[in-house]
């Protein structure tokens, strides 16, 4: 996401330009997308209605978490083989919080779309410690602790690997699956799981033999799977109360159909090949900028609820070609948004960044050299 992610190698099959994954590329679009199409079926449609809008949109509500899930491999498959954290990757991320944090903020106040305050200029100020946009933060401290990640997951041999993976799967993904309730609701935790989980695919598994046809399938019928698991618990706990817990989970971001589905997307993408895909790379870079920009606590209520507004159509199949062109219009418009901030702003301050960079890392190291010496 933003480019933070690290190259794969050269000889993988669908390599492209720079050496990215165009299948990959295209994918982390798709799951914006996804992404996307969810917070229009949850605010700008009412998640709810009857028919096949009704059935449209608790389809849509899907594309939420495993959206999240998919980027989240997405970087695991990257980074897995990064030789460290870059600095400057990391603080062109925090600029691009802030930047969209505060000048939406301030743009939505000017413009009268949302109260001002001092505690909330002072939130919106400091979005990485408030958790303005909590995937956002989790996304940093993951890449933060990447190279760590790295080191001891190269460490384990492949049978330690997935008596690892085969841990945390029961912990987070069957056991709530069975009980109905979650063992831990933090992100962070699950976030270094798909990590590993997509390292795991990088470093121990032939990924040649796979065909991408059949990935695909079995990742659209695990969504499906998820559908109607969410939709029949939904309509038995309207006499079983106690079942709605398990219609909730089954689209939550550790669900295991869920999560089956995003490590198909990623194998069957990452098997596709676009040879004269020239956009999907620079489209694919604004994808981060796209979520914190559509969501803004100031643009949300905006796009959604005036805009892009579905609720009058979600009892009716029209909502359906309604929310392919939302979906479609405001992604369009967010990754024009986007692209202009990275190429007429991002490069004035490019340079103060990278100094910055380098001092930090210098600081940290004297930090850490002077720590080292008083140790025992």
């Amino acid at each position: 996401m933003t480019g933070l992610s690290a190259e794969p190698a050269v000889s993988a099959p669908a390599a492209g330009r720079g050496g990215r994954e165009t299948g990959i590329e295209l994918l982390r679009i798709l799951a914006m997308l996804g992404i996307m199409a969810s917070h229009f079926a949850c605010y700008g449609a009412g998640g709810g209605g009857a028919g096949a809008g009704g059935l449209w949109l608790a389809l849509l509500q899907a594309g939420g978490k495993l959206g999240v899930d998919i980027f989240v491999l997405i970087s695991g498959y990257f980074l897995i083989k990064a030789p460290a954290v870059r600095t400057e990757k990391a603080l062109r991320l925090w600029a691009a919080m802030f930047f969209y944090s505060a000048g939406l903020y301030l743009l939505g106040v000017g413009c009268g779309l949302v109260p001002f305050g001092r505690m909330a200029l002072l939130e919106h100020l400091m979005p990485l410690c408030t958790s303005r946009w909590w995937f956002a933060s989790c996304y940093l401290l993951l890449y933060l602790l990447s190279p760590f990640l790295n080191r001891l997951l190269g460490a384990l041999r492949r049978e330690e690997y997935l008596r690892l993976l085969g841990l945390g799967l029961v912990f987070w993904c069957l056991l709530p699956c069975l009980t109905g309730y979650a063992i831990d609701k933090g992100q962070v935790g699950w976030f270094v799981l798909l990590y590993a989980l997509a390292g795991f695919l990088r470093l121990h598994c032939d990924l040649s033999r796979l065909r991408a046809g059949r990935c695909l399938g079995w990742a659209a019928g695990f969504v499906l799977l998820a559908f109607a698991l969410y939709r029949g618990f939904g309509v038995l706990s309207a006499r079983w109360g106690f079942l709605a817990r398990y219609s909730a989970i089954a689209y939550e971001l550790t669900s295991l159909p869920l999560l089956l589905a995003a490590v198909c997307f990623l194998l069957g993408f990452a098997r596709l090949s676009f040879p004269r895909a020239r956009g999907i790379l620079p489209l694919a870079r604004t994808t981060f900028g796209v979520y914190l920009l559509h969501e803004h606590d100031a643009m949300r209520g905006l796009l959604w609820g005036r805009l892009f507004s579905g609720e009058a159509l979600s009892g009716s199949w029209r909502v359906i070609p309604w929310s392919v062109f939302a979906v479609c219009a405001v992604f369009a418009g967010c990754a024009l948004i986007e692209f202009c901030r990275t190429q007429l702003l991002e490069r004035w301050y490019l340079a103060p960044l990278g100094r910055l960079a380098g001092r930090l890392d210098q600081a940290l190291a004297r930090l850490t050299g002077w720590v080292e010496r008083r140790l025992p």
